[in-house]
């Protein structure tokens, strides 16, 4: 049985963001689900407390705020579609969802709630401004988890 040559990582979130890095890592976690078979569910997160703030900040109004969000939320379903479309061909099977709120915390209650044993995301190259709202959602994300994450290149 696959599951016993790796009991530890039962289920397993893959976050997909759409980027090179994130297409790496799906590739990775869908050949892991396929030779392992542990379950595998892909994650988008629309990032809602960033919207928030530019709007509380009247960067933009609340019906530019729910068009944005519905293109990234459209924008993530495609990603997560392609990823299952990816699962069926290497034959391993992969659940989907969309997730709302900072990413970190959106990743890590999701960790909590469904008792997911690991995380797999995309790891980025090159350099990287301080400020950059990936690279500290990231950050907090690797920093906060309490179980493995493999970032892949």
């Amino acid at each position: 049985m696959p599951n016993e040559q790796m009991p530890f990582l039962k289920r397993v979130l893959l976050v997909v963001d759409g980027s090179q890095a994130s297409e790496a890592a799906t590739a990775f976690a869908l050949r892991m689900a396929a030779a392992v078979g542990n379950e595998l569910v892909a994650a988008y997160v629309v990032d809602t407390a960033t919207m928030d703030y530019l709007q509380q900040m009247h960067i933009f109004v609340s019906e530019e705020r729910d068009d944005l969000e519905a293109s990234i939320n459209a924008k993530g379903q495609a990603y997560l579609d392609r990823t299952k479309r990816l699962a069926q061909a290497v034959n391993a099977h992969v659940d989907t969802v969309v997730l709302r709120g900072r990413t970190h915390q959106a990743v890590l209650n999701y960790v909590r709630e469904y008792n997911v044993d690991a995380i797999v995301i995309g790891g980025r190259r090159g350099l990287y401004h301080d400020k950059d709202i990936f690279t500290v959602e990231r950050e907090l994300l690797l920093e906060l988890a309490t179980v493995p994450v493999m970032v892949i290149k």
